[in-house]
């Protein structure tokens, strides 16, 4: 991210190594965002990053998480 010198924001579910943090505020006009699969509340079932209105979305890997939600890979939700 930052070796291009785009110094893009980010906001993750962990904490980055590099930065001590799972978020970074910039003035740069790049934000990434680690899309979360889980579900957004109890009165929302559906997956937190179907609420983003990304620019551009790059998918990197595909597992089968969270089975308290999803019956298999092909993502046929259990609790809708």
């Amino acid at each position: 991210m930052t070796v291009g010198g785009l110094n893009p924001g980010f906001l993750v579910g962990g904490v980055v190594q590099n930065f001590g943090s799972s978020f970074k505020v910039t003035n740069s006009p790049y934000f990434l965002i680690e899309g979360d699969e889980y579900d957004t509340a109890y009165f929302d079932k559906g997956p937190k990053f179907m609420h983003y209105l990304p620019e551009l979305a790059i998918v990197n890997n595909v597992e089968f998480d969270h089975a308290d939600i999803y019956r298999d890979l092909e993502c046929r939700q259990t609790r809708f």
